[in-house]
C-alpha cells in the first residue's frame, strides 16, 4: 500500500527499481540455469568425446578384416553379418558425434571464442577418424555389387552348364553313330548349330566377367578365388570349345550329304568331342 504522505516522485522511482529487480533477477536465473546446463555440456562433452572411439575402433577393426568371397551364398551371408554389425557400430558413432557437436556449440556459445580453437582441434581429430564409416559403406557396397556379379556369373554358367553336357552327348552320337543318314545328320547338326547360335551372345560378356571377378587388385582384396569356382572357369572354356566344334561337324556334315558318301566325321573333330563329353565338372 502507498503511503499518501511520500512524494510522488519516490513511487516512480520505487517502481522502477522494482521492475528493473525483477529484469536482473530474471536474467540471473538464466544465466544460473545455462551455466548449470553447460557444466553438465561441459561433462557430457568429455566423456562422449572419449566413447566415440569406441565404435570407430570396432569399424576399423572389421574394415581390415573385408574380403571376396568367392563363393555367392557364403559371400551373402558373409556380407549380411558383416552389414548388420557395420550398421550397429555406424549408428552408435554418428549418435554420439552429434551429442559432442551439440555439446561444442553450447560450450563455445557461453564460454566464448577462446575455447573455440582448442575444442575444434578435438572435433577435427574425431572427423578424421570418423571417414572410416565412409570407407566401411563404400568397401560394403564394392563387396556387394562383387557379391551380384558373382551371382549372376554363377547362375548364368549353370544354365549354360545344363544345356553344353547333353548337347556334348548329342554331338557325340551325330558325329560318331553310323545309323544316321547323311540328310538327317545335317538336320541334327543345324538344330544343334542353331541352339549354340543362342547361347553364343552369352560368351563374351562371361568371359569378360571371369576376369572382373578373378582379376581384381583392390586394396581390400585379399587371398586367391576359392577352390569352389575353378569348376565354372572350366565350364566357360569348355562351352567356348563347343561352339567351333559343332561348326566343324556341320561343314562335315554338310560335305559328307552333298558328296553322297559314307558319313565319317576326322579324326580330329571325333578327338574334340570324346574331350569335352569326357571331362568333368
Amino acid at each position: 500500500m502507498s503511503n499518501p504522505n511520500a512524494p510522488s516522485f519516490l513511487e516512480r522511482e520505487i517502481k522502477k527499481l522494482e521492475e528493473t529487480w525483477k529484469d536482473t533477477n530474471q536474467k540471473a536465473q538464466e544465466r544460473i540455469a545455462l551455466l548449470n546446463f553447460t557444466f553438465k555440456d561441459w561433462e557430457t562433452y568429455e566423456h562422449q568425446r572419449q566413447a566415440i572411439y569406441t565404435p570407430i575402433e570396432a569399424l576399423e577393426e572389421q574394415f581390415k578384416t573385408y574380403k571376396r568371397i568367392y563363393d555367392p551364398k557364403k559371400g551373402t551371408d558373409w556380407l549380411e553379418r558383416k552389414k548388420k554389425k557395420a550398421a550397429e557400430f555406424k549408428k552408435s558413432g554418428l549418435d554420439i558425434y552429434d551429442i559432442i557437436t551439440k555439446s561444442f556449440k553450447t560450450i563455445v556459445s557461453l564460454a566464448g571464442e577462446d575455447k573455440r580453437e582448442f575444442m575444434e582441434k578435438e572435433i577435427l581429430e574425431i572427423d578424421e577418424r570418423k571417414t572410416i564409416i565412409e570407407k566401411v559403406d563404400k568397401t560394403l557396397a564394392e563387396l556387394t555389387e562383387f557379391n551380384k556379379t558373382l551371382h549372376k556369373f554363377v547362375d548364368t554358367l549353370a544354365e549354360l552348364r545344363a544345356w553344353m553336357m547333353p548337347a556334348c552327348e548329342k554331338l557325340n552320337f551325330i558325329t560318331g553313330s553310323t545309323d544316321l543318314s547323311p540328310e538327317d545328320r545335317v538336320k541334327e547338326i543345324f538344330d544343334l548349330q542353331g541352339q549354340v547360335n543362342e547361347r553364343l551372345p552369352l560368351l563374351e560378356p562371361l568371359e569378360a566377367e571371369c576376369h572382373l571377378l578373378f582379376d581384381g587388385k583392390e586394396a581390400w582384396h585379399q587371398g586367391k578365388p576359392a577352390t569352389c569356382l575353378i569348376p565354372c572357369q572350366a565350364d566357360l572354356v569348355r562351352a567356348t570349345n563347343v561352339c567351333p566344334m559343332v561348326g566343324l561337324a556341320g561343314v562335315e556334315a554338310a560335305f559328307t550329304r552333298d558328296a553322297s558318301c559314307t558319313p565319317h566325321v576326322t579324326t580330329n573333330a571325333c578327338r574334340c568331342a570324346s574331350v569335352v563329353v569326357a571331362a568333368r565338372l
